[in-house]
């Protein structure tokens, strides 16, 4: 009702939520009001931005659920998982809790637009290693989702089996231990150009940084003498060379 009444006043064009619900559902409608900004901004209505969310649950729905299938969930969410996640369910599980962690955070400040541009961020990289999800981790994903599109989660939680409504299930919880990766990407210059990328461990001192970089260019270092080797922690290694 403040979308029409504004829009009506200022552009003398009225939006109405119904006709959107009714094309895109009301879930998206929802979600594209939360991801326009802060609340407390004042955010121009596009049209054209309607259909991304829409596809956003689309992504979301297909990535639990095959539409082809036979089963409530993918066969793989299916099926609990006691152990440890490893390998890209480990990666799925860092990112997640990052993704709780950025949710969490836009509820101090009513700003939800970077809680579901954290939503996305994590479809994102599930759907990449889709085969990888855990079901405890498509759990966790629907009962986040549920403040955002509650109609989407509440179908999903009972295909995933949970019990009474998603709206009343915990709230996920933050694990701390997953919020700090084991290695990080670093970029690797030579003379200020990019030549090349390094995994290095997270907690490596700078000359332990320095010595993984030289080995990931030694083509662009060969005969060349070294004169400065510049270390930004977690960031890049450039060398200064000459010859």
């Amino acid at each position: 009702e403040r979308i029409v009444a504004k829009m009506s006043k200022s552009l003398k064009n009225v939006v109405n939520p119904d006709d959107v619900c009714g094309e895109y559902g009301v879930d998206t409608m929802r979600l594209y009001e939360m991801f326009m900004g802060p609340l407390s901004d004042s955010k121009p209505w596009n049209p054209r931005d309607v259909p991304g969310c829409r596809r956003f649950l689309d992504r979301l729905w297909r990535l639990l659920v095959d539409p082809d299938g036979d089963t409530p969930l993918r066969p793989h969410l299916m099926e609990d998982a006691s152990a440890e996640p490893e390998g890209e369910a480990l990666e799925l599980e860092r990112a997640l809790n990052q993704t709780f962690q950025r949710i969490n955070d836009s509820f101090k400040l009513l700003n939800f637009n970077t809680a579901v541009a954290a939503l996305m961020t994590f479809l994102n990289d599930a759907s990449k290693r889709s085969e990888s999800l855990r079901r405890d981790q498509a759990d966790r994903l629907i009962r986040a989702l549920a403040p955002f599109a509650p109609h989407v989660a509440e179908e999903l939680w009972e295909r995933l089996g949970g019990e009474g409504s998603v709206h009343h299930a915990a709230w996920p919880e933050v694990r701390e231990q997953y919020l700090v990766a084991d290695t990080i990407e670093v970029v690797v210059q030579v003379n200020g150009k990019l030549r090349g990328r390094v995994e290095v461990p997270a907690e490596a001192d700078k000359d332990s940084v320095a010595e993984a970089a030289a080995a990931e260019v030694p083509s662009w270092l060969e005969g060349k003498d070294i004169v400065k080797t510049v270390v930004v922690p977690g960031r890049l290694v450039n060398f200064v060379v000459k010859g």
